[in-house]
């Protein structure tokens, strides 16, 4: 079985994954900060482990974003 790689566009698919990478940045830049400034709200007290709540909620909310991503349309 031979496969035909003729018919492959890289040049989108290069803009593709370029444009999949500016998107992970921004989750990642907006989730870090969601997390961080998160442990200041006042409902909350934070005795010395601020930095581990920044980071796991900085996680859950990267994983917030990832998940609320479109899918990338297939087939144009």
């Amino acid at each position: 079985m031979q496969f035909d790689f003729t018919d492959r566009k890289l040049p989108d698919k290069a803009a593709e994954r370029r444009q999949a990478m500016k998107q992970m940045t921004k989750d990642t830049i907006t989730a870090g900060v969601i997390g961080t400034l998160a442990t200041y709200l006042p409902f909350w007290q934070w005795d010395g482990t601020r930095w581990m709540g920044a980071i796991v909620l900085g996680v859950v909310a990267w994983c917030a974003l990832v998940a609320m991503e479109p899918e990338p349309k297939k087939g144009s």
